[in-house]
């Protein structure tokens, strides 16, 4: 028989897996190659007949002192997660300063700007949007979405750091309406999607975020402006 499982639980499981998935995690340092130094071999005790054997008869001794005993280097390992984008976080700033509507999605829904990595839109279990005021954007821009850095012990679950995203642009040109939006496109731990715009002409620009894989464990996907 299932067991029903209250709002509350819902919340609190959506809670722990979200304070697991810091994304301002700070990145682990790297491990230097292991070396050590081996120390001389201890002198073995010796008896009365043996000291003064030692002085008719001297065996050579080749001494270890200062060789150095290096770790066999370990075989390369496939990269866990891709490089990420540097956006222009000024830019992007100016953009997320725009912002005339947020909609977080339900549970662990976020919008919210990160010092030194962009605008985060968190899906919850339904879509995160936000919607930006182009008004004082003209032009051409690129942005760029990407899954931010996980930590080490979240990268075994295959299915942290997906999601995926829509961009929509309205407005008006010679005085028709003009709608804009590109194809429904993913991101996970391993890509970066770049995308060209003319923010010509626009009033607003839609932004929508989901899952792309029906959980919400550590999609910490970041929008900035290149």
């Amino acid at each position: 028989m299932a067991v029903m499982k209250s709002p509350f639980t819902l919340l609190l499981i959506t809670a722990i897996f979200v304070a697991a998935c810091d994304s301002n995690a700070p990145e682990p340092a790297p491990k230097p190659d292991s070396q050590s130094l081996a120390k001389p071999l201890p002198a073995a005790p010796t008896s009365p007949t043996q000291s003064s054997n030692s002085a008719t008869k001297q065996t050579p001794v080749q001494s270890l002192q200062g060789a150095k005993v290096v770790a066999a280097p370990k075989p390369p390992e496939a990269p866990k997660q891709g490089a990420k984008p540097r956006p222009n976080l000024e830019k992007t700033k100016q953009l997320y300063e725009s912002i005339s509507t947020k909609n977080p999605g339900a549970i662990a829904g976020k919008v919210e700007w990160r010092d030194g990595l962009g605008i985060l839109l968190h899906p919850g279990t339904t879509p995160t949007g936000v919607v930006f005021d182009l008004s004082k954007f003209k032009g051409n821009a690129t942005l760029v979405f990407w899954i931010s850095r996980l930590p080490d012990q979240i990268l075994a679950q295959p299915n942290a750091g997906t999601a995926a995203f829509t961009v929509e642009l309205d407005g008006k040109k010679d005085g028709r309406k003009v709608e804009s939006k590109l194809p429904r496109k993913k991101v996970d731990r391993f890509t970066v999607a770049t995308i060209p715009v003319n923010f010509s002409g626009a009033s607003t620009m839609k932004v929508s975020v989901d899952d792309a894989d029906g959980t919400q464990f550590c999609d910490w996907i970041f929008m900035g402006v290149e």
